[in-house]
């Protein structure tokens, strides 16, 4: 059978009681998604699960989430603290303020506990009883965990391995591998196959080599991005082939991972957060200690630089760690000691800046997102809820029956020429929208384009 990979199927849907699925403003888009009702600024337009959510590596070993609904989960501040120290190679495991002040065991400093797969050696962790019975009837993980018998102890391992070339390379690899064992979950769970691999698979994509950002070199990132794709291919097949229901071979083949790699490229949802216990420490941080509040900096320091590293990003956190360790300038009596204590105040004022807790890190599918078209001037904006992997996307202005949903695929407040290439690069589409054109034909008016 063939995949779609195509969101004409969607065609005439109608999703929350308030969206309808028909063409887009822009014809080039094909498929958008249109308001059926009126909403004013500000007005929650829906509420959606992703259909199948990916933490990434680094994040999953130092604030790991529920496997189905995303809830980081964990326990206890000294638990959350052990977890996150364990990832960063070389932290530092003790934290006398904290153990001092007793926020460590303090119940009020807590996320729900790690509820674990009750299968032996399964290391996948849960938020409690029904998203571990769901993931088990029709997710991912009726395939992928060690007990539920549908890999051998080989595809198992071969799992691991595929899931370590995704997290040094490409994390979109994983998601990829996972919406293939989602199918097949459903599948087993008694859904047809046709309708499950549809209703995973009917957005638009393209062959992921064939996004790789234009320019002279592009013939070199194609090549790259096949070679890697091909290794990623292979060790997939590995793991699944043979342990899934029959009809998914072509999903499985180089070109159908190909198209689904690129699928989730082009429509899959950021779902970082913040840890939702940094609101609460950071309020009772203003009250606390200085040396308490600088502990917890440092180790923030700690932990953000460990998981820039491990993902390769960039981020400026040099100027306070530059801080960090700086010895006072010799001095005696009570001016050194409050030099000391200038640096302590300016050190916790900085770190007041910086999270706290490893928050979450990951991708989501999400039906309505994947269906949403880009426009530089959006008139909706999705965002993660606070505590789980669900999206909210709400008005950021009147919105009327009949009009097209929106949302910005990148920073729209750059110049046209950025935002241009951005998409483009990014996207695979020259972006132009309503505010796109007007802008360019400014620039052109002035002689600038």
């Amino acid at each position: 059978m063939s995949i779609p990979f195509t969101s004409e199927k969607n065609r005439g849907e109608v999703l929350h009681g308030c969206l309808a699925c028909g063409d887009a403003d822009q014809g080039a888009a094909g498929l958008g998604l249109r308001a059926t009702r009126s909403f004013s600024r500000g007005d929650i337009i829906y509420r959606d699960r992703p259909l199948v959510v990916l933490q990434s590596g680094w994040s999953a070993r130092a604030a790991p989430a529920c496997l189905n609904c995303g809830m980081l989960v964990g326990g206890g501040l000294r638990c959350l603290l052990q977890r996150a120290a364990a990832a960063c190679e070389g932290a530092a495991g003790s934290w006398p303020q904290l153990e001092q002040s007793g926020w460590l065991d303090d119940e009020h400093f807590a996320l729900p506990a790690l509820s674990p797969c009750s299968a032996p050696d399964c290391l996948a962790a849960f938020c409690g009883e029904a998203c571990r019975e769901a993931q088990m009837a029709s997710g991912h993980h009726r395939v992928l965990c060690r007990g539920s018998g549908c890999l051998t102890v080989a595809q198992q391992d071969a799992w691991v391995a595929f899931c370590s070339h995704a997290d040094t390379h490409y994390d979109t690899f994983r998601l990829a591998g996972l919406v293939i064992c989602k199918v097949a979950g459903e599948v087993l769970f008694g859904q047809p196959l046709v309708q499950a691999i549809e209703r995973l698979t009917r957005f638009c994509s393209r062959p992921w080599p064939e996004l790789a950002a234009p320019g002279r070199r592009q013939g070199n990132r194609v090549e790259k991005r096949m070679a890697l794709l091909g290794e990623s291919h292979r060790l997939l097949c590995d793991a699944l082939v043979g342990a899934l229901p029959e009809g998914l071979e072509r999903l499985l083949s180089y070109e159908g991972y190909s198209s689904l790699v690129g699928m989730l490229d082009l429509v899959t949802k950021d779902l970082a957060r913040p840890n939702t216990l940094d609101k609460r420490l950071k309020e009772a941080l203003d009250d606390a200690p200085v040396q308490l509040r600088t502990e917890l900096g440092q180790f923030g320091l700690v932990w953000m630089r460990a998981r820039l590293d491990a993902e390769n990003e960039d981020e400026d956190v040099s100027e306070f760690e530059g801080e960090q360790g700086k010895s006072a300038p010799a001095a005696d009596g009570d001016a050194a000691a409050g030099d000391r204590q200038k640096d302590l105040v300016e050190m916790s004022r900085r770190a007041a800046k910086l999270p706290v807790l490893p928050g979450f890190e990951g991708l989501g599918l999400v039906e309505p997102v994947a269906l949403t078209n880009h426009s530089c001037d959006a008139n909706t904006d999705i965002v993660p809820s606070v505590y789980t992997s669900d999206v909210v996307a709400s008005a950021t202005r009147d919105i009327a029956e009949g009009e097209e949903l929106t949302m910005s695929y990148i920073d729209d407040t750059k110049h046209l020429h950025v935002r241009r290439h951005e998409l483009l690069s990014g996207y695979a589409f020259l972006c132009r929208c309503a505010r796109c054109e007007a802008e360019a034909q400014l620039a052109s008016d002035e002689g600038g384009e």
